[in-house]
């Protein structure tokens, strides 16, 4: 047969008539443009991009996207897929000829190389932002709608018409090649390159210009972000070097938290999470839930829709609104219990989370319906009024499923209740453990915290009896259905069940469950209050008709029993208490000030309880203050803080607070004190600054600290004490007793107008005379030991200083790339007893076989019908077989969704009993060194994970796993040759869960170490909260706060993008060789049409049971919460 391009026929060559009536010329004037760009942008590619010596170079700083990125990009992939089917209608067009016509398909194939190097071409312009080559394109688009629309004419004046495939093709090319045209015609327009005097600059997205951005997903073609390419060089070289922080960069602007929080943030309205919502994601909610609609449409579509990251947005918007609430809250919530640590951890870890996830899944809400009516409108054509049964089935048990639902919210809520009281119990216990362990009541108040636990178990009794109903319902309406119907079928229609139709009948009524399942003012005062009446939220006055003035610049003390209302006098002050009546004033301060002082009218406080940040020394005095050599010293001095310094391992810069050495309980009172005096404030507030000193210690804070550094500052100072003897240093004193204002004035005054006020405190004065002067002699005393002993005492505590320093440093942290934890999940499994777990094992596999047995026997029936079309006295053989195995199934489906859910809750419970028995029996080392946020993190959300998060997930890794092994031996028993094609698949998996599974755990890792530092700064802040906000440091410590959660959320975001990236790598892998294992199984299975249907629907199995790889993951990320828990 020869060879040539309009064939051996001369009259093919015949132009008499003219150049373009003949057909052959004017396919062969459609190769002109494509030789043209072909011709142009080869040697630029190559020169510019291609070539080792090039000097073009391209960074994502210069990349940007030039108008209808997206839509250029829709229009090439569909422009590709018609040049497909052009080159396979000429190739069958001229199979049917006598000699070759390369005109039929050669203009197509060069087309389609044409496309697909105008899309590589315009992606380096694009990233490179070299607008101008982009002319070449515009040209070629020019020619291509020109020369296809003649060939389109010529087909409309020959008689073609719709009805003709060619003409079709030809009119949608000449359609999308207009648009393509238009869309190059719109980039010129807005970017004048051409044709235009002053050409507009753009430069490319700010984040791309700083090069720390690595979270590339925003900024990439639509391809690349379907497809997740980007994410390749950090999955490979994670095989090469660990992942660290500065691999994964810094959150793009529009990610982080500060954004989202804008966005959403109202003042002027009502607070509403939804309306929060709504303002800020409306627009991309409404896009992802159109995506969500043509992905139940279009299977292949799925990608596209995971792309849209608006549920990662609102995860970061919310965790900066719950710091925005501690920061107002009132201190009567915490201080009375109504808000405490544990609720607030709860909110962060775990709460906010689940919200992040129902924003994820709340399309499945309007995508029900669409899936309903489209599976039963499916079913009927296929199956008839037989179909209405099944259906019918569906929709009655539908009630059951929504009741179910509700019963699981419920369960949901009344656990986080007790989760939070067990959490608040749990809490007390840690923060007074040294007192419990002094007294050996560890074993009392643990067993408040397991009653507490009884009843969360009780509730997640509950809980898990309906997830394993909700399970069951799940796994067994389908099979339901699918008896009801082909049972109806049997006896009412008088047709045979045919394999086609059974097999696709039963992949739709699983499809049509699915949704069903997913529906679970300047006077001489510095502060005066006035009538002040002032409550802790209770409604009943703490303090009542206060009426009193604090001298500027002078010396106030306060003073009065325990129990009288000194400390509430300074909170109420500071607004940190509810004012029932009156009002307080501050003086905003009119004299000079120096330009450094910019801080001089604000409000310095040292709390009665210590509080220190999980920072140095040094920062923990400056407190975000410019760091003064001269007055760090004076004030370290004057709280006698230098030989304590000197024996840090490091000096000043020793890390401190609850992840830093231990200190003791006086160290800790002068830091806070010497916080306070650092600030450069007008006015400063010490609540009992003596409470945790000796009296040498106390009279050098007096004395060098307040009389010397503060007094002679001019300094306003309020100082609540116990000791007497410095009233004689006061210039004003408020004497306080049950609440109210005993006597205000200075000392003279009280000695005049209540004298037996003033003889009480002058006989408590001289017995604190007495006491001290017993401490100089005892001083003196210990001065007269040999220095033999004393050199051999500080040998022993400098020995004894260094072990400690050696245990208590937490301040490093080694970082080690974990393995997978099998032997975690063995005593998981194990936590849940040894017959749970050889019950849930039996029933799975019993499961499994009996549903293989349940096609089986439907194939063998098909099959029977359509080979021997057997009568009735054979069909009620197969129905009753075909009855008897969907009960068992049916039983089998309760028997294991019930057995996991309880193993589950009999492993949480003997998990919870071990680590709180652990934890409060560990040494009290173990609670200096450890920060109490890391503790609370395994009772809340770790503890979430174990008891509502492990057990559906191992149920569905468990089930998934042991469908797509039944359905590769089903598949290699009905079509063999499918093996041929599992060899690609599994070598092909291999490797990308090769390097995905050393990705994926140091991006785990990065999670769940970054999300430590966040969880410990909520609980940071809502114990220093009335520091923070007497410093007026709020907005400091906002941005510290949403420092870490970028950080956190960066690390988060690249795990789930690895996630995603895993998923359309192993999907694509599975249909790229659907087709060709079908084509020979069908060859193979001709003679047995129900085992090829059996074949095909297991096929369909391992093609899109994605959950396997999913929960794999899931599961992985899980035990690494649950590792900690056992460890």
């Amino acid at each position: 047969m020869s060879l040539s391009f309009c064939g051996n026929n001369i009259s093919s060559y015949n132009i008499y008539d003219g150049v373009l009536q003949n057909p052959c010329f004017v396919d062969a004037l459609n190769l002109v443009p494509h030789v043209f760009l072909l011709f142009i942008t080869f040697p630029i590619l190559f020169i510019g991009w291609g070539s080792q010596s090039s000097k073009v170079q391209i960074h994502h700083n210069t990349w940007l996207h030039f108008p209808g990125h997206n839509l250029r990009w829709i229009l090439t992939f569909a422009l590709l897929f018609v040049h497909v089917c052009e080159i396979a209608e000429g190739i069958v067009s001229d199979s049917r000829r006598e000699s070759r016509h390369l005109h039929l398909f050669m203009p197509a194939v060069m087309g389609f190389v044409a496309t697909t190097t105008s899309i590589v071409y315009y992606h380096n312009i694009e990233t490179s932002n070299f607008p101008k080559l982009l002319l070449a394109l515009f040209l070629y688009w020019v020619m291509a709608f020109i020369t296809k629309t003649i060939k389109l004419v010529k087909y409309w004046q020959s008689g073609w018409g719709v009805s003709d495939l060619r003409f079709c093709i030809t009119g949608i090319m000449v359609i999308l090649n207009g648009l393509l045209m238009a869309v190059e015609i719109n980039v010129i327009r807005v970017r004048r390159y051409v044709f235009f005097m002053n050409p507009q600059k753009v430069k490319p997205p700010e984040d791309l210009q700083d090069l720390g951005v690595r979270f590339l997903q925003p900024f990439v073609n639509l391809l690349s972000k379907a497809t997740y390419w980007w994410m390749n060089t950090l999955i490979i070289s994670a095989h090469k070097k660990p992942i660290d922080l500065k691999a994964i960069g810094k959150l793009p602007i529009a990610m982080r938290a500060v954004t989202n929080y804008v966005l959403a943030d109202y003042p002027n309205r009502t607070p509403s999470i939804w309306l929060a919502m709504y303002r800020a994601f409306g627009r991309p909610i409404l896009l992802s839930s159109t995506f969500r609609y043509l992905a139940d449409l279009l299977g292949f579509a799925g990608p596209l829709c995971i792309s849209g990251i608006v549920h990662f947005k609102f995860f970061f918007f919310l965790q900066a609104m719950i710091y925005n609430k501690i920061l107002r809250l009132s201190t009567s919530n915490l201080s009375m219990g109504e808000m405490t640590l544990g609720q607030i951890n709860n909110l962060v870890a775990i709460e906010t989370n689940q919200l992040m996830w129902f924003l994820f899944l709340c399309p499945n809400l309007w995508a029900m319906p669409v899936q309903i009516i489209m599976g039963v409108i499916l079913l009927y054509n296929l199956l008839g009024s037989s179909a209405l049964v099944g259906a019918a089935v569906i929709v009655l048990l539908a009630p059951i499923q929504y009741f179910i639902a509700t019963k699981l919210a419920e369960a949901q809520k009344s656990t986080l209740d007790y989760s939070t009281e067990r959490l608040k119990k749990t809490n007390e216990i840690l923060k007074g453990i040294k007192l419990l362990k002094l007294y050996a009541w560890e074993h009392i108040f643990c067993k408040s915290v397991e009653e507490t636990r009884m009843k969360e178990l009780s509730s997640l009794k509950t809980f898990a009896l309906y997830t394993s109903l909700s399970i069951f319902m799940n796994a067994a309406i389908p099979i339901a259905a699918v008896l009801a119907t082909f049972v109806t079928h049997a006896y009412a229609s008088g047709n045979n069940l045919k394999p086609a139709e059974a097999f696709a009948s039963l992949s739709l009524f699983h499809i049509l469950v699915t949704p069903l399942f997913l529906l679970s003012t300047v006077v001489r005062f510095a502060v005066k209050v006035t009538n002040g009446y002032f409550s802790w939220g209770s409604g009943l006055a703490t303090l009542s008709n206060i009426d009193i003035r604090i001298p500027t610049g002078q010396l106030t003390m306060v003073v009065g029993q325990v129990g009288c209302g000194k400390s509430s006098l300074l909170l109420a002050i500071l607004g940190e208490m509810q004012t029932l009546e009156g009002k307080v004033h501050w003086r905003l301060g009119l004299e000079p000030r120096p330009l450094y002082d910019r801080n001089r009218y604000s409000v310095a406080y040292a709390a009665q309880k210590p509080w220190l940040l999980n920072a140095t020394v040094e920062e923990n005095i400056t407190f975000g203050s410019p760091f003064n050599k001269q007055r760090y010293k004076a004030v370290t001095d004057a709280c006698s803080l230098q030989p304590d310094i000197d024996l840090l391992p490091f000096g000043d810069q020793t890390e401190i607070g609850e992840r830093g050495i231990n200190l003791s309980g006086g160290q800790r009172q002068r830091i806070c004190v010497a916080r306070a005096l650092y600030q450069n404030t007008n006015i400063v507030l010490l609540d009992d600054p003596f409470s945790a000193l000796d009296i040498h210690l106390s009279d050098h804070l007096m004395q060098e600290g307040i009389l010397k550094f503060l007094q002679d500052d001019k300094r306003t100072l309020v100082l609540v004490t116990h000791k007497l003897q410095y009233l004689t240093h006061a210039d004003w004193i408020i004497a306080m007793k049950d609440g109210t204002v005993l006597r205000e004035g200075t000392l003279k005054d009280i000695q005049t107008k209540d004298v037996e006020l003033y003889e009480h405190w002058k006989t408590l004065m001289n017995r604190q005379d007495q006491e001290l002067e017993k401490v100089i002699r005892k001083t003196l005393r210990r001065a007269m030991y040999s220095r033999e002993a004393k050199a051999q005492l500080e040998d022993e505590d400098e020995e004894e200083e260094e072990e400690e320093d050696e245990d208590d440093n937490m301040s490093t942290v080694m970082r080690l790339r974990t393995k997978m934890p099998w032997r975690t999940c063995w005593r998981y499994l194990t936590s849940g007893g040894f017959f749970l777990l050889f019950l849930m094992i039996f029933s799975k596999l019993l499961k499994h076989s009996v549903i293989v047995a349940i096609d089986y026997w439907l194939a063998t029936w098909t099959s029977e019908y359509s080979i021997n079309n057997t009568g009735k006295a054979d069909q009620t053989y197969y129905v009753a077989g075909f009855s008897i195995l969907c009960g068992a199934g049916i039983f089998l489906c309760l028997v294991t969704s019930l057995t996991v859910e309880w193993m589950g809750l009999t492993a949480a419970k003997n998990l919870h009993h071990n680590l709180l028995n652990k934890i409060i029996l560990g040494p009290i080392r173990f609670f200096d060194t450890t920060p109490l946020g890391l503790i609370l993190n395994r009772f809340s959300a770790d503890t979430n994970i174990i008891d509502q998060h492990i057990p559906p997930t191992l149920e569905s890794l468990t089930r998934s796993t042991l469908l797509c092994l039944s359905a590769i031996g089903m598949i290699s028993y009905a079509t063999p040759v499918f093996l041929v094609a599992l060899v690609p698949l599994g070598v092909a998996f291999y490797f990308i869960q090769k390097y995905f599974r050393v990705a994926s755990k140091d991006l785990q890792e990065l999670d769940d170490t970054t999300q430590l530092p966040l969880l410990c700064h909520f609980s940071e802040t809502a114990e220093g909260l009335t520091t923070i906000r007497a410093f007026r440091h709020e907005t400091r410590f906002k941005q510290r706060m949403l420092e870490l959660t970028d950080t956190n959320n960066i690390a988060y975001l690249f795990l789930s993008a690895a996630n995603r990236w895993l998923e359309v790598r192993t999907v694509r892998s599975s249909h790229d060789f659907e087709m060709e294992a079908q084509q020979k199984g069908g060859l193979v299975q001709r003679g047995s049409q129900g085992k090829g249907a059996l074949s095909v629907l297991f096929f369909f199995c391992v093609c899109e049971e994605d959950w396997p790889r999913a929960n794999i993951c899931c599961q992985s990320s899980s035990l690494f919460s649950l590792e900690e828990d056992c460890h």
